[in-house]
């Protein structure tokens, strides 16, 4: 049922832009005190590549501690590339302060990269972004 250990730790990330000093590596650092953050767009998205496949089991989203509600129509998406990736999940939203927001994916999907991608006008602002799994 997944490993345990965090594969997206430390691990390399994009986003569709980047409000002020927070980068996507403060979505995987381990701290959930601090976070990445999108400016205000349409449809900002957060991307993580893992380096490798996996059969990733769940994705676990750390909602940042202030302005929690900005987490609403959100698509948790899964791929072995990213023109190519495959829904895992949504979280309806909108998201409370410090929610601790669990996104199984169905059977376990192969994937190299992970993408949280909000389907609405506002701030993509994450504290901390874990997935789980197996070597694929």
């Amino acid at each position: 049922v997944g490993g345990s250990k965090n594969l997206a730790l430390g691990k390399k990330t994009y986003m569709s832009s980047v409000y002020g000093k927070y980068g996507g590596q403060y979505c995987v650092n381990g701290n959930t005190k601090d976070y990445c953050h999108t400016r205000g767009q349409n449809n900002p998205w957060i991307r993580i590549d893992l380096g490798a496949v996996y059969k990733v089991d769940r994705v676990v989203i750390y909602n940042r501690n202030t302005w929690g509600g900005r987490l609403r129509n959100a698509f948790i998406h899964v791929g072995e590339s990213i023109s190519r990736p495959r829904k895992c999940g949504y979280f309806k939203g909108p998201g409370r302060n410090s929610q601790k927001i669990t996104i199984k994916c169905p059977g376990g999907m192969k994937g190299r990269f992970i993408q949280i991608q909000a389907r609405a006008k506002t701030h993509l602002n994450l504290a901390e972004v874990q997935v789980f799994g197996n070597p694929g």
